[in-house]
């Protein structure tokens, strides 16, 4: 189980291995099929978090996914949108409330695929949330418990999600959660 700084370091060199492989490919993104499922959120946790979701699991999260039965197929890069993910849940946790519940919804929405993860910690101030996705910022300590990390996970998210032509956005309210969502495209069938 990482607890401390150890499971701060960790988390801080995924962030950076990320902005690094970002930078080195030149940000370009290998678009092809990607299937969605609660299957493919699992692997993310599994394949890029394992000693996250392991300690989480440990001290009693709760990961609730909700998913068409049937997935989707969508356009992206499934690296990074593995990254955009993981990124996503890693907060989620973080920030998460005494329930320890993390949501992650997975639906239809026209011709995109929408994603959505909800937890029912602090919240983000509406002073704090128009500057989020911005490069080492990091919302008031007013309003959430204190962490350490780079403050580059949101503008990676950005950076990635933007590339992709994705909608993206969050929804929050102090003492009831946070919702951050992306919508791809699905492909046509």
């Amino acid at each position: 189980v990482l607890m401390g700084n150890s499971a701060t370091v960790f988390n801080n060199r995924v962030k950076i291995t990320g902005l690094v492989d970002f930078s080195r490919d030149g940000g370009t993104d290998a678009l092809r099929q990607l299937a969605v499922s609660n299957e493919y959120f699992y692997s993310i946790l599994v394949d890029h978090q394992p000693r996250r979701m392991l300690a989480a699991e440990q001290e009693g999260y709760d990961f609730q996914f909700n998913a068409p039965k049937d997935g989707a197929p969508v356009y992206g890069d499934e690296k990074k949108i593995k990254q955009v993910v993981a990124n996503l849940i890693s907060n989620a946790i973080k920030y998460c409330g005494e329930d320890k519940v993390v949501i992650i919804n997975l639906k239809k929405t026209g011709k995109k695929f929408r994603f959505e993860i909800s937890d029912h910690g602090p919240g983000i101030s509406q002073e704090d949330l128009p500057h989020i996705w911005d490069r080492y910022y990091k919302a008031s300590s007013n309003y959430v418990r204190p962490t350490e990390g780079t403050g580059l996970g949101l503008s990676i998210v950005k950076e990635i999600l933007t590339r992709h032509y994705a909608k993206y956005g969050v929804v929050s309210k102090l003492g009831k959660g946070t919702t951050f969502w992306f919508e791809l495209d699905m492909l046509k069938q």
